[in-house]
């Protein structure tokens, strides 16, 4: 029976392991979908090629990304539509890179990559057992799949799987399990278990893993609640914790509970509601009225009516609303009053009676004037009278003018309401306005006549040549003359307007004479023809004006200018400074003060430097003379030169480098130069070889193909060559100082060895780079500067040699062969992870049929000489790693640039990537990094939800922090949160250690979901309590303290635990008033001592646990000691106390106002001080 069960089990986890594997790499095919309601949406996400479990996935630890069903569904146009394991379809970069992996003691992995997808393999050394997965993949959150596996001596499972709203029979806290141990795992209340609920620890494929459970708890359901009766129903979920609301159609009321649930136990609570019709009361009749109406129900209206007499006030009609009210107020029924008029001006009412078809009568004043429609006036049914009041409109009294008198009417008169009248004023005088006949309306004039001086008709007589330019023309106003441009006034420019005349004469407009010009040295004027007038240049003037020599005329070769209407045309003649032109310049530019380059052809200012420099792989020649830059300054239109020789950019020349172990032919050594386009050739003393044919030449300031360089011995690879030329450079001066004068005649044999020695390296060089290339090894790669490289995490400064036999152990490089490969840091040697060890004894091959000498025909090579040259074989692995920075905004750039990544040597003999070079920083190194200091940044340093502490200051974002800075972290209630991540952060190597803290929500902060560990609220009396900075609840001795566990109650009940047993603590469900006895499960601490701290968790029936620990102590701030004039509003120095502080009349404050007395026991602010106003 178990060898039945065993199998069956594991080919259903061979099965699921293998179908989550296939749908990891899988690419959406549905590009075109159409969205349709959200449940028809949810279906569309599921596909037989990539199943979808979000809640398994959720147990598991996963992080699901957004659900997709094509590329169009995500947002980011870097996110493609991937399959995501468990998590289903969903939007994923597929260029993200999971974290570093970390090594696994008493075993190893193999890594495919870092992307998503990509995949690590476990192995566990020989004597040691695998628990946990052997392979792990790259998740679409960016982290890896499971957790990594565990190398023991002994066979053993870890905790079981996680089954959402499910548990094991297995304890909480065991961690472990032997081969063979079997749990059972049971679904929560109100879940119903399907498929196999066991899991049995089995060793197989050389893991200790669970086979099983094929487990799903599924809700229960409650079956259809039913509908009602002219209403219906909100909700069509009818399983576990799922929720039923009813209510009634308009007009209908229900009766019964609107809310139904779905219990734990399949049962809907309570009963089916039902919905009643509404019916108003019957309407009351008003008073001196009558309500009129067929029906009292829902809609019905009701109209209402008064008696002759009466009128209606309110509404004339009210409806039965669905409350069974009538809608508005009854309306009244009161006698119609038409109201007496209050007063009439200049008249009187007869009259007093105000009901339905009185009358009353308008009587007007003598000398009054009557206007209205109607002298008498009747009031109507609807209680307004049937005309309006007329008006009795008064007499004016005449008026006297001054200056004038009224036509026909003596002044002081009466005259009646709309008499017109004329006046007429005195000779010089006009009427002010010019509207007539004045009105007389009811005791006012339309405006009083009035005479004043008379104004002047119209403009005077402007001047020829010129303007008049007159704001007003009233008496007294003046007139401005002025004359065209080049003419000049004559006589007054002003004239008054005098009793409707202007006094002064028109003025002349003359032509104008032209300004004198100032004499100068370098300039010579000469009057060719004088115009007519007395001034120096008058009118029609010309002159011809000629300059030194220096100086250029401005107004044109023309040399004359003529004074036309007072100015020079074609302007004001001058001599000025002559500019200087810059000419053409091949393979170089222009500038001026650093500025941006200058076109030819510039026109430059006298006494402007212009600088000339000449472009890369050239030099400037100039007279006799070389130099890479120039300046020139233009002086009187001419450019300031040695020997006027225009300076040239041409080709730069070649210094000739110190040969070691050579020496150049023809005459030339060391330190000569050889132009542009020319050559030069050398050679080497034996036993040395040149490393380069042909003849060196010069091209533009630049030796070509390279510098010469003679090498000790034609097996050295092409990677010592280059490590030994900067061996070369780093000796020069000490070479510098070997004696060059050999004898002749040795010269000339070595030089016949030579020529024969390089016959033989350039065969062997030759068929080495064929060997190597048949061999598929990678050549070592390129020095990448501010990198680090890594092996298995760890910055190697040195190199150890280990050995092993098998072809599958990660080697690292020996000392005696880590001469060849290249540094990737000046200070720090390298790691390498290879697929072999690298033994002298390695298989060997032949290479070609290659002329070594005169006894050996072939080349042998092993891998060992192929390793010796810095070449690495196929699946070898390097690690870069940026070196880290510091400073201001650091941890900001590292969300920005890639600090970590791994190339790996392929089949092909080629590298899988290539290093990108990091930021450069300059004299990096492990010294200068500890003295780094480190900056806090929110977001960054720390994560949601989290306070951060210095002492007892809260840290500051965006500022610097020295190096062994600690900070210590809590969430900003931990009764509401909880914390992930590390308690504490040190500045390390200008960086902060540890993992970055987060703190997550609970139940509170998620609808109390049954999945989320309980929120635990503090409630106190008499005492104080507060939290500390490292996370714990500090309560005042003798407090009464209540912590409330949020579990929703018809879930069943928690428990708490306490990890003591000094006293028994009351547990049940709050009763007091306004709190909630359906959520809050409550442990009380009835006047606290240092007995009761311990650790007091929440288990809820789900088996989801929160704790908070409690300290008791009695927290007493230092007593404050108050400097001259600061006053406090009390004396206490308990934990929580604050302080006021206050200065006495006279003086101001500086510092804070207030302190308070801080878990630590410290004040939080120090004691400010008070200083005069004065």
């Amino acid at each position: 029976m178990l060898s039945k069960y065993l199998n069956q089990t594991i080919f259903f986890v061979v099965l699921t392991f293998s179908m989550e594997i296939s749908c990891d790499l899988l690419i959406r095919p549905i590009r075109h979908v159409k969205k349709q309601a959200s449940e028809a949406l949810d279906s569309v996400y599921q596909d037989d090629l990539c199943p979808r479990s979000r809640e398994e996935a959720v147990a598991r630890g996963r992080s699901c990304l957004k659900k997709c069903v094509s590329d169009a569904d995500c947002i980011s146009s870097r996110k493609r539509c991937l399959c995501d394991g468990l998590c289903g379809w969903s939007c994923v970069r597929p260029d993200l890179n999971c974290d570093e992996m970390t090594t696994v003691k008493n075993g190893e992995f193999k890594v495919s990559g870092n992307h998503f997808g990509a995949r690590v393999s476990y192995t566990c050394l020989d004597g040691f057992y695998m628990s946990g997965p052997r392979e792990r993949v790259c998740q679409g959150d960016g982290s890896w799949s499971d957790q990594p596996p565990v190398c023991r001596k002994e066979a053993m499972c870890r905790s079981p799987l996680a089954v959402p709203h499910a548990r094991h029979n297995a304890p909480l806290d065991q961690t472990e399990f032997p081969i063979d141990d079997m749990v059972q795992y049971s679904c929560f209340p109100g879940y119903e278990s399907k498929g196999f609920a066991k899991a049995k620890c089995l060793f197989y494929n050389g893991t200790a893993q669970w086979f099983g459970p094929d487990l799903k708890c599924i809700p229960k359901s409650c079956g259809n609640p039913g509908d009602i009766e002219n209403g219906q129903r909100e909700g069509n979920i009818n399983s576990f914790t799922s929720k039923v609301t009813y209510s009634c159609n308009e007009g209908y009321l229900i009766k019964g509970r609107p809310n139904r649930y779905c219990q734990s136990n399949g049962q809907w609570s309570g009963v089916l509601p039902t919905c009643i019709p509404v019916r108003c009361d019957k309407p009351v009749d008003p008073e001196n009225g009558k309500a009129l109406y067929s029906s009292t129900n829902y809609k019905s209206v009701v109209k209402y009516e008064c008696r002759f007499g009466y009128s209606l006030v309110g509404s004339t009609s009210r409806t039965c609303g669905p409350d069974k009210q009538w809608e508005g107020e009854t309306p009244k029924c009161v006698e119609i009053d038409c109201v007496l008029p209050l007063y009439l001006a200049n008249g009187y009412i007869e009259g007093r009676r105000t009901s339905v078809g009185s009358v009353i009568w308008f009587k007007c004043y003598d000398e009054m004037v009557f206007m209205g429609p109607s002298a008498s006036a009747t009031c109507l049914e609807n209680g307004t009278w049937s005309h309006p009041l007329p008006d009795c409109l008064s007499p004016c009294i005449v008026p006297d003018i001054i200056n004038g008198r009224i036509n026909n009417v003596a002044p002081g008169s009466r005259v009646a309401h709309g008499t017109a009248i004329n006046a007429t004023c005195k000779p010089q005088y006009e009427l002010s306005s010019s509207s007539s006949p004045f009105l007389c309306n009811n005791d006012t004039w339309t405006h009083i006549p009035k005479c004043i001086p008379a104004r002047c008709k119209k403009l005077p007589e402007k001047p020829k040549h010129g303007i008049v330019i007159a704001s007003k023309t009233d008496h007294g106003s003046r007139a401005l003359y002025k004359c065209l441009d080049g003419y000049n006034l004559i006589g007054s420019n002003t004239t008054q307007c005098y009793y409707g005349k202007w006094t002064k004469a028109t003025p002349v407009c003359n032509e104008a004479d032209c300004k004198s010009i100032e004499s100068k040295p370098w300039m010579d004027i000469t009057i060719v023809r004088v115009g007519q007038g007395n001034e120096t240049y008058p009118h029609g003037t010309l002159i011809q004006v000629s300059c030194s020599n220096g100086y250029s005329l401005n107004i044109g070769k023309n040399r004359t200018a003529k004074c036309l209407k007072g100015h020079w045309k074609p302007r004001l003649p001058s001599c000025l400074l002559s500019p200087c032109s810059l000419p053409h310049l091949d393979n170089g530019q222009y500038f001026i003060n650093s500025s941006s380059s200058l076109p030819s052809g510039s026109r430059i200012s006298s006494n402007e430097t212009v600088s000339i420099a000449c472009d890369p792989g050239y030099q400037i020649v100039s007279s006799s003379s070389l130099s890479t830059s120039y300046n020139i300054t233009c002086s009187s239109g001419h450019w300031s030169l040695a020997n006027r020789a225009w300076p040239e950019c041409v080709p730069s020349s070649c210094s000739l480098p110190q040969i070691f172990n050579g020496y150049y032919l023809s005459g030339y050594r060391a330190g000569l130069t050889i132009s542009h386009d020319s050559s030069v050739e050398y050679q080497c003393l034996s036993p040395y070889h040149r490393l380069n044919d042909g003849l060196i030449k010069c091209f533009k300031g630049s030796l070509s193909p390279e510098v010469p360089l003679c090498v000790d011995h034609p097996m050295t690879s092409p990677t010592s060559f280059i490590n030994e030329k900067n061996v070369f450079h780093k000796n020069e001066s000490e070479s510098s100082k070997r004696n060059k004068n050999e004898n002749s005649e040795e010269e000339e044999e070595k030089i016949e060895s030579i020529i024969e020695e390089d016959a033989r390296e350039e065969a062997y060089l030759n068929g080495l780079n064929e060997a190597l290339a048949a061999y598929k090894w990678c050549p070592p790669p390129l020095k990448i500067d501010q990198q680090l490289k890594y092996h298995h995490d760890q910055l190697l400064t040195t190199l150890t040699s280990t050995s092993t036999t098998t072809s599958t152990t990660t080697t690292t490089i020996a000392p005696s062969l880590s001469s060849s490969l290249p540094l990737m840091n000046e200070q720090l040697n390298s790691t390498w992870s290879l697929p072999f060890s690298p033994a002298e004894s390695a298989t060997e091959f032949m290479i070609g049929n290659i002329s070594m000498n005169e006894t050996n025909d072939k080349i042998v090579l092993s891998e060992s000489d192929v390793y010796k040259r810095g070449y690495l074989p196929p699946g070898s692995q390097l690690v870069y790693k940026c070196v880290p920075l510091a400073g201001p905004g650091v941890n900001r750039m590292r969300n920005f640039r890639k600090t970590t990544w791994k190339i790996i040597c392929d089949s092909s003999g080629s590298w899988s990537a290539s290093g990108v070079p990091c930021e450069e920083e300059e004299d990096v190194n492990l010294d200068y990094l500890a003295n780094k200091s480190c900056t806090f940044e929110s977001g960054i340093t720390i994560g949601e939800n989290v306070l951060a502490f210095i002492e007892d200051s809260q840290t500051v974002h965006d500022t610097d922090y020295p190096p062994g800075t600690t900070i210590h972290v809590r969430c900003v209630d931990i009764g509401k949160y909880s914390l992930h991540g590390s308690a504490q952060r040190k500045c390390v190597y200008g960086d902060w250690d540890g993992i970055k803290p987060t703190c997550y929500g609970l139940s509170q902060q998620h609808d109390y979901a049954l999945e989320k560990p309980p929120t635990i609220l503090f409630r106190h009396l008499v005492g104080p309590i507060a939290q500390s900075n490292d996370g714990k609840l500090i309560v005042y001795p003798g407090t009464i303290l209540h912590l409330e566990c949020l579990w929703i109650r018809k879930f069943g009940t928690p428990t708490w635990e306490v990890n003591h047993a000094h006293r028994a603590y009351p547990q049940g469900w709050t009763t007091d008033p306004a709190r909630d006895s359906s959520l809050e499960y409550r442990l009380s601490i009835y006047h606290a001592d240092e007995t009761d701290s311990g650790e007091y968790t929440c288990v809820t029936p789900v088996k989801h646990r929160h704790s908070v620990k409690i300290e008791v102590k009695a927290i007493y701030c230092p007593e404050l000691s108050l400097p001259d004039g600061v006053q406090v509003n009390n004396n206490g120095f308990r934990m929580n106390t604050k302080v006021t502080f206050s200065c006495i009349p006279g003086m101001v404050l500086q510092g804070s106002d207030s302190t308070t007395c801080l878990p630590s026991g410290r004040w939080s602010n120090p004691v400010p001080k008070c200083l005069s106003q004065s």
